[in-house]
């Protein structure tokens, strides 16, 4: 009889909740509308709210089932923090440049600026930035990632990432949403917090937000001050990163037991909510 590891089929389970939270959360949050009279940028908020809660619910689940160290295994120090902040401002503009190239490729949905400037800044800040970030790391980088480290660090940043990647929907966000969950997974690696992945997630999904409200007739003056911004923050980053713990062995926290059929049946998972994507996003 093939036996898995527990906390692998609870994490594919986790996955396909996580999956299925975005439309669980438009249907709750069209009965809220309903009710409540929302606009568009009200029912958008209730849905990263509702979602936002049921994403919460399935990872106290998971850790309840698999008692994976969602928040880490130490705190990320002064150094980490700086680190991921660092990390969210000097990794935007590449990312952008990414994005931009990923959309050209793989055409898909618009970006929403207006309905962004319908919500005002704070609210967008903390439905686009805030609760966004939070949840993502949580869900990638501490459950996900946290399950998969007993295998080696390296399955565990491919799963984190690969699984990061496919919660973004279509082809063109996919890749770059990628690209950013491996920076994150390795900050996750060497501080050995979510919290760094937070920091840098949250701080581009601000600069992204505060961007569309800055306006497009002074986009010349805040490049320019954009630059000098990227440049002050690269010696940071450089510095944030020669203060940061040495990589851990690998090795010393490799589980044995943990085989490929572990993988096997994770990637079924996968697959499936590859296909859930496909039908219903």
């Amino acid at each position: 009889m093939v036996r898995i590891r527990k906390s692998v089929f609870w994490c594919g389970v986790f996955f396909l909740w996580i999956a299925a939270v975005p439309i669980l959360g438009m249907v709750l949050a069209s009965i809220v509308r309903y009710y409540a009279g929302f606009d568009n940028a009200g029912y958008y908020m209730a849905t990263v709210v509702i979602g936002g809660l049921l994403q919460s619910l399935g990872i106290l689940a998971c850790w309840k089932l698999t008692r994976v160290r969602v928040l880490g295994d130490s705190e990320p120090g002064s150094s980490g923090t700086l680190a991921g902040l660092c990390t969210g401002v000097f990794g935007y503009i590449p990312l952008m440049v990414i994005s931009a190239l990923c959309s050209m490729t793989f055409p898909g949905g618009s970006g929403g600026s207006d309905l962004i400037l319908q919500m005002g800044l704070v609210p967008a800040l903390i439905s686009i930035a805030l609760i966004p970030c939070v949840m993502e790391e949580l869900i990638c980088r501490g459950v996900i990632f946290g399950i998969f480290r007993p295998s080696g660090f390296r399955p565990a940043l491919f799963w984190s990432a690969a699984c990061f990647g496919l919660l973004h929907g279509n082809l063109g966000s996919i890749l770059y949403a990628f690209i950013f969950g491996l920076v994150v997974g390795y900050l996750r690696e060497r501080t050995g917090s979510v919290v760094p992945g937070m920091l840098a997630h949250g701080t581009i999904n601000a600069i992204t937000v505060c961007r569309i409200f800055h306006g497009p007739e002074s986009w010349v003056l805040s490049d320019v001050l954009f630059l000098l911004e990227i440049v002050i923050s690269t010696v940071f980053l450089f510095i944030s990163f020669r203060l940061l713990p040495k990589k851990r062995d690998g090795e010393a926290v490799t589980d044995p037991s943990f085989g490929r059929r572990d993988h096997i049946v994770f990637f079924m998972f996968f697959l499936a909510v590859c296909v859930f994507e496909l039908v219903f996003v």
